[in-house]
Order: C-alpha cells, then structure tokens, then sequence
C-alpha cells in the first residue's frame, strides 16, 4: 500500500493533494498573468487592455474557486448527513419487534417521525428545505375482481395515497387526495419497470415542458408560461419500496409504496449518489413495514396463483 491508496482504491491524504493542487494551479494563473503582461508590453498595448486582461484572468481564478469550494462543501454535506441518517437506522431497529401488534395509525406516526429524519439528511445533502414522504398503493373501490389477477391490467386501477409525512409538511395546505398511478410519470416508470429503481427529475418545469413529465395536479390545460407552477416541489426523487420475489421462476417485485423526497429548488440532487442513499433507506423501511400487518391492506404482491394481486385498500388519507 502507498501513501495515498488503500487496499480499495480509496485515495488518502486530501489536504496534501488539494494542497498540491492548489499550488500548481496558482502557479499557472500567475505564469498566464506574467506572459500577459509582457506580452502587452512588448506589442504596445494601452493600459486598459492590460487592466482588461487582468481581471479576465482573476474572474477565471474566482470561478474556479467557487466550484471548488461548491464540490468541497458538498462532501462535507454527506458527511453531515450521517448524523439524521444514522437516527433513521436507530428508529427502526428500536421499534420494529412493536410492529406485529400495532394499528395502522401507530405505524404512520412512527414513519412521520422516520420521515422527519430522511427529510434532514436531504436537506443537509442539498443545502435546500427538503421534504419526504411515504406514498402506498391502493385498487381503486371500482376496481372489477378480476383485475386483481393480472398486475399489468390492474395498473389502471392502482392509485396512490399518502400514509405519511415528514412533520415540516404540516405547514403546507396540501391536496391528500388519492390519485391514480398512470396519472403521474413518477409513480408509472418505477411501477411498470421493475428494472428501473427510481425516479429523477431536478428539474420538473423543464420536463413538462418537453412533455416528459405529468402529474395529477397539474391541470391538462395548464398554461407554464402565464400560470403559477402548481406544485410545493422543482426538484424530485422517487424510489419503490419494495422487494423482488420469485414468482412462477421470474422475479416479481412485492411493492408497498414510495419513498418520495423533494425541493423547492431546481438542480439540487445529484443522482450518482443520492440515488444508492435513498434505495438504501426505501429498503429498510420495506422490512420495516412488511411486519405490520396492518400494510396488508396495501401494496401490490405476488402470490402463487398469478402475477400478482392486491386487495382492494382505503383510499382516503390516514
């Protein structure tokens, strides 16, 4: 082993590397701003085109600064975000052996309070207020008995509910409704996809507007241009909570709900890393919550006989 690699590969000894790598970058601006000056000099420039060159190149080194200072800090923003995210790990494992005997509304208000966690280590992450909450999905009352036979011909009657929220969102008059699934572009890739874990948008105006993005409150004729935007959240994440099964020799996944986190703010996520935390979270709490049989009445599972089925659940908000 090196003095700067371990056995995995991870590098050691960042404050001697950024500081190596400050020094040759300076030393560059300054070589560039010597050659610069000389060279106005000889070919006879005025004094302005060389005060023109000057802050051109300090504007350059100040750009540079901060998008350095932005990467450095967003390291030290996962860092941080271990504090809530191990509170979040200590919750469940405190609580998990009282789930056999609790009701559904004991269940909830232990997910607000996890919640509540999983929205601070976003919010740390992203430097932005963050919220989360734990959407269930639910057949519709209509739903005809036979769709419950056939995963794929029940999507249309699936829909999704909120079981619970984050405690930060109490401040928010929101729309509690139960909405269908093929209603909102989140909710569908993830559900119809088995293969693809999550969803991702940072930026959900764009998307509309490229005709990438739908959602159940936003209205059809909805004008982006001379219109409010119509939802608490620009920026996204979504993941299933859910486990995949063999089913008839394929993997089909059991799916309680969705682990949604979102922002006020546009481009705060980065997906290569936020991805693996939010799935890894979204895992747990599909253990956590597969002990209650309250959530029996929610979900979609597989069983022995087809696909997969669901009972019919309560749409309204718990």
């Amino acid at each position: 082993m090196d003095r700067q690699t371990g056995i995995y590969g991870f590098t050691y000894n960042w404050a001697h590397k950024a500081t190596r790598y400050w020094v040759e970058t300076l030393s560059i601006l300054a070589n560039l701003i010597t050659v610069g000056l000389v060279a106005a000099t000889f070919l006879g420039y005025g004094a302005s085109l060389i005060s023109l060159y000057l802050v051109a190149v300090l504007t350059t080194l100040a750009v540079v600064l901060v998008l350095v200072e932005y990467r450095s800090a967003r390291r030290g923003s996962y860092a941080d975000a271990t504090r809530p995210l191990h509170s979040v790990m200590h919750f469940l494992r405190d609580t998990i052996t009282d789930l056999p005997q609790a009701n559904e509304a004991q269940l909830a208000s232990n997910l607000e309070r996890i919640l509540g966690d999983i929205a601070n280590v976003f919010t740390m992450i992203t430097r932005t207020h963050c919220r989360a909450c734990i959407k269930v999905l639910v057949a519709a009352p209509n739903t005809p008995p036979e769709m419950f036979r056939d995963r794929r011909l029940l999507l249309r009657y699936l829909m999704v509910r909120t079981y619970a929220r984050d405690p930060s969102s109490k401040t928010i008059q929101l729309d509690e409704s139960a909405d269908y699934v093929e209603t909102n572009t989140d909710f569908t890739q993830v559900f119809k996809n088995p293969k693809q874990r999550y969803f991702f948008s940072n930026d959900l105006r764009k998307d509309l507007l490229a005709n990438q993005y739908k959602n159940s409150h936003i209205p059809e004729d909805y004008a982006i241009k001379s219109k409010p935007w119509p939802l608490h959240y620009l920026s996204t994440m979504v993941w299933p909570i859910q486990r995949m099964m063999h089913t008839g020799g394929e993997l089909t996944p059991a799916v309680f709900g969705f682990l949604c986190v979102d922002s006020r703010s546009r481009n705060v996520f980065r997906e290569a890393y936020d991805f693996h935390l939010g799935a890894a979270i979204a895992d747990a709490l599909y253990t956590y919550t597969s002990t209650c049989p309250a959530t029996l009445q929610v979900g979609v599972r597989p069983n022995e006989r087809s696909e997969g089925s669901v009972r019919p659940g309560d749409t309204s908000t718990s």
